[in-house]
């Protein structure tokens, strides 16, 4: 519903513990939708992952391949 009427400036954080088959779908919709919305307003997407977590690193470097978004990946 979010996307019906969004701000013109949008920041979605992703900071995640888990990440499975199951939530990649979800998280995929969301980039999706997030990435529709940047043709339009301005769009800002932070994609959070532990240092150990080399998994969830590279899942956030293949949607920020897969978009045009401002996608920036932050080791925490």
């Amino acid at each position: 519903s979010y996307a019906a009427k969004p701000n013109q400036k949008t920041n979605f954080t992703f900071k995640l513990d888990y990440y499975n088959t199951a939530s990649a779908r979800y998280i995929t919709r969301i980039v999706k939708i997030l990435d529709e919305l940047a043709m339009n307003y301005d769009v800002k997407v932070y994609w959070y992952y532990r240092e150990i977590d080399e998994d969830m690193l590279a899942m956030g470097e293949e949607y920020k391949e897969m978009t045009d978004l401002d996608f920036e990946l932050i080791e925490f």
